[in-house]
């Protein structure tokens, strides 16, 4: 037989991390090449496999008509922008820079 709580007792305060915040991984821009001109509909993991082909790429994000790739290393950074700036992956042909990097 339960004992009875106020309502404000009977849950915890949760994690701590407020809503929808929980631990993000962040970018290290040193090992991370910009990628633009992504066709609509561009997965991750056809990004992911078009980094591996350059060098040991990690992971891949996509976002509306960009993406990310990040190397195991700064070195396979710099080397991989040359090589995938004007790629063709899908429909499109895409644009690599360094994480960051504005252009005007």
């Amino acid at each position: 037989f339960p004992v009875w709580k106020p309502q404000f007792m009977k849950s915890s305060w949760g994690k701590g991390y407020g809503k929808g915040k929980g631990k993000r991984n962040s970018i290290n821009g040193s090992r991370t090449v910009w990628i633009g001109g992504l066709a609509e509909g561009t997965q991750y993991k056809e990004l992911l496999e078009l980094g591996q082909t350059v060098g040991s790429a990690k992971w891949a994000e996509v976002w509306k008509g960009t993406g990310a790739i990040g190397f195991a290393n700064e070195e396979e950074t710099v080397a991989a922008i040359p090589l995938l700036n004007g790629q063709v992956l899908g429909t499109s042909t895409i644009q690599a820079d360094k994480w960051g990097t504005k252009t005007a």
